[in-house]
């Protein structure tokens, strides 16, 4: 019995709340929904507000700026992208030059595209093919720099880096630089100087840049490693 009572309340309940609403509305009771201001009326209301206050000096009206001119004055920070537009402008169509370095030791082909070693070999060292061996593989290149930035990475290897020298001795005992320069627009300039030795194999590396700002840095590379020049034990 007490079951029955207890179905029947809930029944009740929930049939007040379905005819709630109706109630509401028969009474009145339901909310007027605000009408939203059509775009004239808005428009209307945003040219009134803009009229000057009589009495008050033209002088003192201040115009707000549009985006594009706010946009338009603040200073543009170069991204990668930028970054790498800008260099790609300055390598414009040049015919790269092969310096040649010689020592008693060693013999090494510098290019002034990307300022890498494109050659180099050891003279007292004969490979599989009892060839002078060639460290350096086809398409490989030594001493690549890359600019790196906190969002990407842009590759020098096409820059024209100039240099003075067409070629270049040293004997043994000796030591010699060579140096290789690229001249970036915006003042930016980059150098490598390169120091050959006459008694030993190997290069010293001295890269010197500026221009470029405290979040860029420059990063050596060599592409493709080394080739192979030993057969397997």
């Amino acid at each position: 019995m007490e079951d029955k009572r207890t179905l029947l309340a809930f029944l009740a309940i929930g049939l007040i709340f379905l005819l709630l609403p109706y109630y509401n509305e028969w009474m009145g009771l339901n909310p007027t929904p605000l009408e939203e201001p059509t775009l004239e009326e808005a428009q209307q209301a945003q040219d009134k507000s803009a009229e000057p206050v009589e009495g008050q000096p033209l002088q003192e009206l201040k115009q707000t700026p549009k985006l594009g001119q706010q946009l338009q004055r603040e200073p543009i920070s170069p991204t990668p992208q930028r970054l790498t537009r800008e260099i790609s402008e300055v390598a414009t169509s040049f015919t790269p030059i092969e310096i040649l370095v010689r020592t008693p030791l060693q013999e090494l082909i510098l290019s002034t595209e990307g300022g890498v070693i494109t050659s180099c070999k050891l003279l007292k060292y004969n490979g599989l093919d009892q060839d002078i061996v060639e460290l350096i593989p086809q398409d490989g290149m030594g001493l690549g720099v890359y600019l790196q930035q906190a969002n990407g990475r842009v590759d020098l290897s096409s820059i024209e880096f100039y240099s003075s020298q067409s070629n270049l001795r040293v004997e043994a005992g000796e030591e010699r630089s060579l140096s290789l320069v690229a001249e970036l627009d915006g003042g930016r300039r980059l150098e490598k100087v390169v120091t050959f030795y006459g008694d030993r194999y190997g290069v010293d590396l001295e890269l010197r840049y500026e221009g470029f700002d405290d979040d860029t840095e420059a990063i050596l590379a060599w592409g493709n490693g080394i080739a192979f020049t030993e057969s397997e034990p």
